[in-house]
């Protein structure tokens, strides 16, 4: 090899590592930082604004919201609302024929007057489903709902303090719990011939018909060491975009007869404090 060839060469890798190393420097420090975590808040923070950026839609007509607002409240002069009081509520709901209600407030303890008109309207009422807590603080459900209609409201926050995980199902010492939203679509969806059922491609995550639900686990997406494993069901949230995602009323409109019956029938109807 001539002397001249030799020194090409030479030049030729003195360039090539001045500009590989740093590359691969950069592209170190790039994985590593994703491998341990040190990017999860800003992919977080991307997910966030990438989700906010949908086009706000059209109200979701399937289901209804009831509120418990301050009104309510004052009205009754005690917070929580009595038994009697969230009787006469599901009276007139059911009524208009719902296709599932999601009763949102705990009801382990009595709040009289009405405890037992509202122990047997729940036992009695195969469409209405009650809430738990499976994740301390625990809290009970109502007595007097089987297991099958009990959902638990249970939330998981990162560690900005933020949702966007779902827990739609738990492993727990009482057996599998599912979440009240679960419920909910399950009973919404039953009614279409849509079942609910173990995933094709990923048996330990959920399907309705078809539509097989992403599981996340341990290392998803911008999630690293997630909290994901045991019997846990956590899917991504994709919060529904809109000043005004789904029909509301409040416990008064019910009550007083303000709202169309349409927006009860074969709906799903989530009674919550706002």
């Amino acid at each position: 090899m001539s002397f001249e060839t030799w020194s090409r060469i030479r030049r030729q890798l003195a360039v090539l590592h001045v500009g590989l190393l740093p590359g691969l420097l950069f592209l170190g420090l790039i994985t590593g930082g994703r491998l341990t975590g040190a990017f999860q808040l800003l992919e977080w923070r991307a997910l966030d604004a990438f989700l906010h950026s949908h086009t706000p839609e059209a109200i979701d007509d399937r289901i209804l919201l009831v509120g418990i607002d301050e009104q309510a409240i004052r009205a009754a002069g005690t917070y929580p609302i009595p038994d009697q009081q969230l009787v006469s509520l599901l009276q007139i709901l059911q009524n208009h024929q719902p296709r599932v209600i999601g009763v949102d407030l705990f009801r382990d303890l009595p709040v009289e007057p009405g405890h037992l008109e509202l122990a047997t309207a729940l036992r009695e009422m195969d469409n209405v489903i009650g809430i738990e807590r499976v994740l301390p603080p625990l809290v009970a459900p109502p007595p007097s709902l089987p297991t099958d209609r009990i959902g638990f409201v249970d939330a998981l926050l990162d560690e900005d303090g933020r949702q966007r995980r779902g827990l739609l199902g738990t492993q727990t010492d009482q057996g599998f719990r599912f979440s009240l939203a679960l419920l909910l679509a399950k009973a919404y969806l039953a009614a279409e011939d849509i079942p609910l059922s173990n995933g094709l491609q990923d048996p330990s995550t959920m399907r309705f018909g078809s539509a097989e639900l992403p599981r996340i686990r341990s290392n998803f997406g911008g999630y690293i060491g997630a909290n994901a494993g045991g019997g846990d069901m956590q899917t991504l949230l994709n919060f529904r975009q809109g000043s005004h995602a789904f029909r509301d009323v409040t416990l008064q409109d019910i009550l007083s007869g303000n709202f169309d019956p349409e927006w009860v029938r074969d709906r799903i109807i989530l009674i919550a404090t706002p």
